[in-house]
């Protein structure tokens, strides 16, 4: 049974009671919170037996408590090992060495992306050839992570490295002060002339957001997105249509694979060596954007 503390749960508290009492193998024995009220809090509600102000209060006086360290943001799942322990409470810090990490962001084990993987990896599809992503936000999301995902996505899918990319974004002059800005489409051509195209916005006026993925293979072709998950709702006055989701699958699917992947002692699927390889993804296309021209890129 592996162990595994909590940090900085935050608004995600809530997901985390749902998820852990469903995780085979998995329990959460102790809960790192600056806000000890929280901390007590969510530790009862887990059964978690330590609660502490930091990652090293618990580390210098439990750490014989728990194996992992688990992160949990607004769209990511970061689980460490014990023995490398993070200093601080940030996801780009805990992805800096791979071995061993997980990475569970949300797009890589949403039901829909995976079964779509797995048509790939039953050949139902043939080879991947063209990728296509949408992933469309409403103002004030974070651009930078979102195209760090479904860089990974495409990559993930595809299977081959990428050789070139080439970026293109709206020109906003107000918004200097970012190379990505509001929105942008970016072109990865991989070895054996497959392609991927993903364009990321977060100009939508507030509501619900848009996420599309499709893949056209060498026998087959096949999609994933939110169009069929509105439902109509009748009480009594006008309908309303809302979307359904698929809830806290993700966060329990990537969760859980760390735990296997720890059982069986391989890597897990989704590790820190993606997220290095999605980063360096990223600076071709600020590069490309800088630039306005193709961006040759080695061993990614």
């Amino acid at each position: 049974m592996l162990r595994f503390a909590v940090v900085q749960p935050g608004p995600r508290a809530a997901a985390i009671v749902r998820v852990a009492s469903r995780l085979r193998g998995g329990v959460v024995s102790a809960v790192v919170d600056h806000d000890d009220a929280a901390a007590q809090s969510l530790a009862k509600q887990l059964g978690a037996k330590v609660v502490a102000s930091s990652v090293e209060q618990l580390h210098q006086q439990s750490g014989e408590h728990f194996d992992a360290w688990v992160l949990v943001t607004s769209d990511a799942l970061v689980v460490v090992p014990h023995a490398q322990r993070p200093v601080e409470t940030s996801s780009e810090k805990w992805l800096s060495n791979p071995e061993g990490w997980l990475w569970g962001h949300s797009y890589r084990f949403l039901p829909s992306v995976r079964a779509l993987k797995d048509s790939l990896a039953s050949g139902k599809l043939g080879a991947p050839g063209l990728v296509r992503i949408h992933q469309w936000q409403a103002t004030g999301c974070d651009l930078k992570q979102a195209l760090i995902q479904q860089l990974d996505v495409a990559c993930w899918l595809v299977e081959q490295p990428v050789s070139l990319v080439f970026a293109q974004r709206r020109s906003i002059p107000e918004a200097k002060e970012s190379t990505l800005r509001d929105y942008v489409q970016v072109h990865l051509g991989f070895e054996d002339d497959r392609m991927a195209v993903i364009d990321c916005t977060t100009s939508l006026p507030a509501g619900d957001d848009y996420y599309s993925l499709s893949v056209i293979g060498s026998t087959g072709a096949a999609y994933a997105d939110d169009h069929h998950n509105m439902q109509l709702v009748f009480g009594g006055s006008q309908p309303r249509a809302f979307r359904t989701s698929q809830g806290d699958f993700a966060l329990l699917t990537a969760w859980q694979e760390f735990i296997d992947a720890t059982d069986k002692k391989r890597q897990p699927l989704c590790d820190g060596s993606a997220w290095k390889r999605a980063m360096g993804l990223l600076a071709a296309v600020e590069g490309s954007l800088t630039t306005g021209q193709p961006v040759t890129v080695k061993d990614a």
